[in-house]
């Protein structure tokens, strides 16, 4: 298959995939609904600055075989290939809010040709690919997946600061939902990335990004909890965590809790699919609510510390969710501030 690729939507994880694409050789379009976005990418001006290689493969790829726009229906006879990559968010309830993948979907349902292949990247609840998102694309083209055209995903697994090295160095996990589908999605990957990850069905790829998210959760809440043993306990915690550590315990730094898109983010997809269904993922919404807890034990802290000490000014240096990144994505700094 000649792939000819669009990907849509160019925020932080978007732009960098459609830039590893094209840096592969790969005939590649971007489309976004932004329209000054398209304008600067177009005139090869790097959204994103702390995201190293993607200036220079703007400035070596565009017009060339890397284009931009914010006209899908274009792109209808151009390509052959859609990988969406576009956000989901939760609302205040904890419940995934689908309207901009669900828009995606229709969007690019009403142009399906036989033998297009649709690829999704944003990390969502397993079962949404096969389900949700199956029905959207094939209600709006009235193909059949797998028979008529490739139905595929594969989670974005990239840090900021690290985009465009982590398609060689992290394995790609890539699923289909029958074996030609499964084909079609492991040729295109494997064109611009390392090592290539099978996952037997689509919910387990699915289930993989999640989980990456939920590990790391669950182990700032232990930290973040054992802060807490200390603090009651006054015992130093960086001096215990030094004494404890050996090949069978790694503790992590504790901290206000876990800010970004991601990690705050994705135990919910699995507790809000238990819940529907009367079952409960204790541990996950143990850490989940140990981490919340943790801004205001520290404003307990400090204001202890500070009425003791006859403080009156309070600095809080940062506000970003991470040390380099220019986000305030779930920052649990904000809440502090606040309050």
């Amino acid at each position: 298959m000649d792939y000819k690729v669009c990907v849509v939507g160019l925020g932080h994880a978007g732009l960098p995939l459609a830039c590893v694409i094209a840096n592969a050789g790969i005939e590649t379009y971007g489309y976004d609904i932004d329209n000054k976005k398209i304008e600067s990418l177009t005139n090869k001006i790097n959204p994103i600055p702390e995201e190293p290689g993607v200036k220079e493969i703007l400035a070596a790829r565009v017009n060339k075989n890397l284009f931009f726009t914010n006209n899908l229906q274009e792109l209808k006879d151009k390509v052959n290939t859609y990988i969406i990559i576009v956000p989901l968010f939760i609302s205040e309830n904890k419940v995934p809010d689908f309207s901009i993948l669900d828009n995606a979907y229709t969007a690019v349902g009403k142009q399906l040709k036989k033998g297009d292949l649709v690829v999704l990247e944003t990390t969502v609840p397993p079962k949404t690919t096969e389900t949700r998102f199956k029905t959207i694309l094939e209600k709006n083209s009235g193909l059949s997946a797998d028979r008529d055209f490739y139905l595929a995903y594969s989670p974005e697994r990239i840090m900021t600061g690290y985009s465009i090295s982590r398609y060689k160095e992290f394995p790609k996990v890539v699923s289909g939902y029958e074996k030609n589908s499964e084909n079609a999605v492991k040729a295109l990957y494997a064109k611009f990335c390392g090592i290539i990850y099978p996952a037997k069905t689509i919910r387990e790829a699915e289930l993989i990004k999640v989980v990456e998210g939920v590990y790391r959760d669950i182990n700032v809440g232990i930290a973040n909890e054992l802060y807490k043993v200390c603090d009651f306990y006054d015992v130093d915690y960086n001096h215990m965590k030094a004494g404890a550590k050996h090949q069978y315990c790694n503790l992590l730094d504790p901290g206000l809790g876990v800010s970004g898109h991601c990690i705050p983010v994705y135990p919910w997809f699995v507790i809000y699919h238990g819940f529907q269904n009367d079952v409960h993922f204790n541990l996950m919404s143990s850490a989940r609510e140990v981490n919340d807890s943790m801004v205001d034990f520290f404003i307990s802290k400090i204001l202890r510390l500070s009425l003791n000490n006859k403080i009156k000014t309070i600095g809080i240096v940062g506000l970003g969710y991470r040390e380099g990144v220019n986000s305030l994505a779930y920052a649990r700094s904000i809440p502090l501030v606040k309050k």
